[in-house]
């Protein structure tokens, strides 16, 4: 899910709803908690692929020319990537990199978006 513009007249609409549980399902499945984002100082960076369901209306001719291919449709990537990052982290700032890729899922496969934190590593 990209992140809504959250403005003053849909704060509380059904699509800021939406994303506020969508949100919390992504922080739940990084860290164990709804409530809880990372704080690691040592993350500085982000890779994330989003998996998209193709729309029912198509035809299987169709399903089968996208499956696996790139998805160049809304939500933009950098929509996809502020939503998980302003998730995922209470201060984003700290990312320096980030790689982001969509794809069309095929017919057998969930839509998802995995997440790689890159992490530097530690100093002996």
């Amino acid at each position: 899910m990209g992140k809504p513009r959250l403005t003053h007249q849909n704060k509380y609409s059904d699509l800021a709803k939406r994303y506020w549980d969508w949100a919390a399902l992504v922080r739940h499945s990084a860290t164990g908690d709804k409530e809880t984002k990372l704080a690691d100082p040592r993350i500085f960076g982000v890779v994330i692929a989003a998996h998209c369901r193709m729309p029912e209306s198509w035809p299987q001719k169709k399903k089968d020319a996208f499956a696996g291919t790139m998805h160049q449709q809304t939500p933009d990537t950098d929509n996809i990537g502020k939503g998980i990052k302003d998730s995922l982290f209470a201060e984003d700032k700290v990312i320096c990199v980030d790689l982001y890729f969509k794809f069309w899922c095929h017919e057998d496969e969930e839509p998802r978006v995995d997440v790689f934190l890159l992490r530097m590593p530690e100093v002996l």
